[in-house]
């Protein structure tokens, strides 16, 4: 998945040409305070409950939704059909990929993803199709200079799965329930 399709909804072009430019979630991903600073004030068009929180630039899509009790602390970017549920946290940093559900509870922050509830994941990138299943926690709060965590297009987290910073998930590979994924030595 090229980064332009994780975000539907049109922007000014030249945003667009910006976004464009990288072939890959890794190369956008590392960028990412790059897309972040181009983000300069709040775009909120989607349906927003009261009693959520809103704070610096967002761009929220219109056909999305955050819950009553949510949070979200920009700079961030919200794809299109994303639901936020209440008590979930979407910080800094962040990009929600077209069709996420951040699930009750989840904390989001420095990510590029599509994810499921009651999850923690920072400093990340999940591909497209990815399924991080209920109480995974994927990366880590510091990025220690380091690469985040990646989870390849279409690979399943299973429940409680924990991925360190630095591991790579395979594309199409399933991580079942509980397991501890570490960073291979090359990339510690």
């Amino acid at each position: 998945m090229k980064p332009e399709e994780l975000y539907a909804t049109a922007m000014e072009d030249a945003f667009n040409n910006w976004l464009a430019k990288f072939d890959s979630l890794e190369a956008l991903f590392a960028s990412r305070h790059q897309l972040h600073a181009r983000l300069t004030k709040q775009q909120l068009d989607g349906s927003i409950e009261d009693h959520s929180l809103i704070i610096g630039p967002v761009h929220f899509s219109s056909t999305s939704r955050v819950l009553a009790g949510a949070i979200i602390g920009g700079p961030a970017m919200i794809g299109p059909d994303v639901t936020i549920h209440h008590g979930a946290k979407v910080l800094e940093g962040s990009f929600i990929g077209a069709g996420s559900r951040v699930g009750p509870g989840t904390v989001v922050s420095q990510s590029i993803l599509i994810i499921s509830e009651n999850c923690v994941i920072q400093n990340a990138v999940a591909g497209a199709g990815v399924f991080i299943g209920a109480g995974a926690l994927v990366g880590e709060a510091q990025s220690k200079g380091g690469a985040g965590a990646f989870v390849g297009d279409n690979a399943s987290l299973g429940a409680g799965s924990i991925v360190l910073m630095g591991a790579v998930i395979a594309k199409d590979s399933d991580v079942f329930t509980g397991p501890v994924v570490r960073a291979s030595e090359e990339r510690r």
